[in-house]
Formats: C-alpha cells, structure tokens, sequence
C-alpha cells in the first residue's frame, strides 16, 4: 500500500507557465508527478497482488513470497477527509484467494473467515475443509493473488 500511494515521476519534460514581475508568461522546466491519497475507506477492501509479468519477449509468474497481517490499519494512508468512511481505518482479514501452478496453467483456491464462528475454511472446486489459517496472526505465502479485508464495526 505504501508503494501504491507514494509519490512517483511521470515525465522529465513536462514545460509549466510561470508568471513573473512583469507579468509576462515563462515556460520552466519541471517534473511531471502524481500521488495518490484515500479520501474514503471501502467496507470491503480488496487487495489484488501482481503474480504475473509480461515482459516483450516472456511472460512469467512471480512467486515472491509475500507477509501480510491479520488486521490492517490504514489510518496512516488517509487524507484529512469529511468523509465518515476515514474516521475507521481498521480491517480484518476475511477472505483470501491463492493461485498456484504457473502462468500456462494454475489452479485457484480459496481461504475464508466464516463470519459467524470465525473459524477459516479453504474452498478448492466441489471441496470446503477447515483451514490453518486461524492459527496464525500474520501469514506468510508465495500463493496469495486477491485480499479480502472487512471494516471492523468499531
């Protein structure tokens, strides 16, 4: 998230009017940049990982281990807002889907909190067996494709 929404160079030739003393227009040489800022928060957040590269000549898929939390806070991504949405910033995991197999080829699954006892369950085709994922705060895999975050109440 915090790469997400980090400041970043666009062009290096980008020619801005700038007004002088005598009220004349000068084109000044300046940086093109965007940053992105949240304004307000989703009820649901999902977060989709890039597992797949394509390059001119190859395409690949990205098996990088990836550490991601429990509960997520994103207070410090924010924008001063209006917006009720921004006044809670905390999520909890509900959902994850895992791709594995490479880019030709692969197979989907899925992790999910069963909101009700919350205890996790994996889904893979006609299967749901209990899952180890509620045996662990912080998960750490080189399989997660899309996060399922859920708005704590309060």
């Amino acid at each position: 998230i915090e790469q997400f929404l980090r400041e970043e160079v666009l062009a290096d030739d980008y020619f801005a009017p700038t007004a002088n003393v005598q009220a004349s227009v000068t084109l000044e040489h300046r940086q093109s940049k965007r940053k992105l800022s949240l304004f307000r928060l989703p009820r649901i957040l999902v977060l989709q990982l890039k597992r797949f590269s394509y390059g001119k000549w190859r395409k690949e898929k990205i098996n990088t281990r990836v550490s991601f939390p429990d509960e997520l806070d994103l207070c410090s991504f924010t924008t001063e807002s209006k917006d009720q949405s921004v006044s809670n910033s905390r999520y909890t995991l509900v959902g994850v889907v895992n791709h594995s197999g490479g880019i030709d080829f692969g197979h989907y699954t899925a992790e999910c909190r069963n909101p009700s006892n919350q205890k996790w369950y994996t889904f893979n085709d006609s299967h749901v067996t209990t899952s180890s994922y509620d045996q662990s705060q912080h998960h750490e895999s080189s399989a997660p494709y899309l996060l399922f975050y859920s708005k704590n109440s309060h």
